[in-house]
């Protein structure tokens, strides 16, 4: 697996498995659950930051959903 894609799938996968669907049809909302779970459960902001830009990444670029940052 490239560097790159190494860094970004883990946040992914761990989002699609937590929200027991493939990554097509997750929703903006279950997203921003995620992460925002995530930061309750003591990631730190940085790590939490790197979650959001990955997972953005995926939802612009190869999945082609629209990201609203305001919302996530």
């Amino acid at each position: 697996m490239p560097f790159t894609q190494g860094l970004i799938v883990p946040p992914f996968r761990s989002l699609c498995e937590r929200g027991g669907r493939e990554g097509e049809k997750l929703t903006l909302l279950d997203a921003r659950t995620f992460i925002l779970d995530k930061r309750r459960c003591g990631i730190s902001a940085p790590t939490c930051n790197f979650y959001n830009s990955s997972i953005a990444f995926l939802y612009k670029y190869v999945l082609h959903i629209p990201w609203d940052q305001d919302l996530v």
